[in-house]
């Protein structure tokens, strides 16, 4: 759970989400500007157990998107530059980048096809594996295919997606990162039915393979893997204040050495909007995922976030998370002992819109790793950390 403060392109665009048109209107298109700048407290920049250390960061993110629309093409692409000065610890990189593309045309009225592209040089947290800053060269492309009837009532989709990631790592505790390369390609066909006002059902399977470089440090390994999964679901509007999703299924993961897994898979969400202005969901999820130093872990998710809008310009939101990860029966720390961490994350914030595309906004974070994983190179119980962080910025966008 990252900060949000940066905008991702079409996502968290102020204005946008309540129907105001922004941006320099260019014949057809619309050019938008953006700007994000964030002063931050952290009280635990190095993601240490044993000793601490506070910082104060300041964040600069400039951008713009191109928006181009027609009858049946619609392009969106952008662009962010981010500037991160850490006043007093050299954490990771200051400087990061983001290009982002997504194109759709429609072939005919049951018939479209979209192409997407997302190519990131960060240093930001990963995911809930990695919760630490950790350099990081992404390329993301995708294309899919989907057929619909006319009122959406049933819908086919085939989807490919391709994934090149690098790791670098300046510190110690996560140097087996450092130069880890890999190439992940998927193949996904997934299907809605509308079959009564208001419940939809759903199925999807995916076959995928990942494929690692040869720079590993020990007692790290990552082997090559291919996978398969499938699930089925049901989405049901009960009221329409009270509406639930649910499904199931299972996947299977193979690697080239090491343990094999094969698990059921599914989730839960419950959504609760007593109005317009306030939202609450819930949810659980079980997962297993292609792990970046073992074969593979097993995720166990639960999730609880609000947002209320009051007097029409402020709005707060709520995001926490818990996730149980359970790694692969592998000899993975020095007492011969298989990794498990637990992680909860947590982030409070409040919004005041003062135009339509200048919000301010402040937040508090929080992060937490409780792991028995060590070291290699120190012995120390580096994998553990609690870090607060509370944001204070503005983005604009128009």
């Amino acid at each position: 759970m990252t900060t949000s403060f940066a905008q991702n392109y079409s996502e968290n665009r102020p204005g946008v989400s309540r129907g105001r048109e922004t941006g320099l209107r260019l014949g057809g298109s619309r050019l938008h500007g953006a700007l994000d700048v964030a002063s931050s407290y952290d009280s635990n920049s190095l993601y240490s157990d044993q000793n601490p250390q506070s910082d104060y960061v300041l964040v600069v993110i400039p951008g713009v998107d191109w928006e181009f629309s027609r009858t049946k093409f619609n392009l969106l692409t952008g662009y962010r530059f981010t500037y991160r000065n850490n006043f007093e610890q050299d954490v990771q990189d200051d400087l990061a980048q983001q290009a982002n593309l997504v194109a759709s045309y429609a072939l005919s009225r049951r018939l479209d096809m979209k192409v997407t592209e997302k190519y990131e040089d960060t240093s930001e947290p990963a995911d809930v594996e990695i919760p630490e800053r950790l350099g990081r060269i992404t390329n993301n492309a995708g294309a899919e295919v989907r057929y619909h009837t006319p009122g959406d009532d049933l819908d086919l989709a085939l989807k490919y997606a391709n994934m090149y990631e690098k790791y670098e790592a300046l510190l110690s505790a996560l140097s087996f990162y450092d130069n880890k390369v890999s190439i992940t390609s998927r193949v996904n066909i997934s299907s809605h039915f509308r079959f009564l006002p208001k419940s939809v059902a759903s199925a999807t399977m995916e076959y995928g393979q990942t494929n690692f470089n040869d720079d590993q440090v020990a007692p790290v390994a990552n082997n090559d893997s291919r996978g398969i999964s499938f699930s089925a679901g049901l989405n049901r509007q009960f009221t329409r204040k009270i509406g639930i999703s649910a499904n199931a299924g299972f996947a299977t993961l193979q690697f080239e050495g090491g343990p094999d897994a094969t698990s059921a898979t599914g989730s839960i969400d419950a959504r609760f909007t007593p109005r317009s202005a306030l939202s609450v969901t819930t949810g659980y999820k079980y997962d297993v995922q292609v792990s970046t130093f073992t074969n593979y872990f097993q995720d166990h998710h639960v999730h609880l976030d609000g947002n209320y809008r009051f007097a029409r310009r402020w709005e707060t939101h709520v995001r926490t998370s818990y996730d149980f990860l359970d790694y692969s029966p592998q000899n993975l720390n020095a007492d011969g002992s298989t990794r498990a961490d637990s992680v909860i994350q947590g982030l409070a914030g409040l919004t005041f819109e003062l135009f339509a595309w200048m919000h301010l906004k402040t937040e508090y974070q929080l992060d937490y790793r409780d792991s028995n994983a060590v070291d290699p190179l120190t012995g120390s119980n580096s994998a553990s950390f609690l870090k607060h962080r509370v944001n204070v910025g503005i983005s604009v966008y128009y």
